[in-house]
């Protein structure tokens, strides 16, 4: 347990291990405060955490691939020997 005072400007400092760290402070009864160190999500990226289903498919795909277990290459097996007939230079195309 910390025993702190509040200075005169109504702070209190936790420490250096707090430093730079984001916090939420709560109100929790008369005289009461939590203070819990939190981790910020951007707003454009919290979609992905109100989102269950798409916040599932993510964290599949990165324990797949983690694991190794990838789709095999669609390009395996196939001919694609007509390629070599296209062109693709592109600087000959623009005006």
């Amino acid at each position: 347990m910390l025993l702190r005072t509040i200075d005169g400007k109504g702070r209190v400092a936790l420490g250096a291990s707090f430093a730079n760290l984001p916090v939420r402070i709560e109100a929790d009864g008369y005289g009461e405060w939590k203070i819990r160190v939190i981790e910020a999500i951007p707003a454009s990226e919290v979609w992905l955490m109100k989102n269950k289903e798409a916040l599932n498919l993510v964290t599949t795909g990165i324990l797949q691939a983690r694991n190794h277990e990838f789709a095999d290459d669609p390009t395996e097996g196939r001919e694609y020997s007509w390629l070599d007939e296209v062109d693709v230079n592109v600087s000959d195309q623009v005006d």
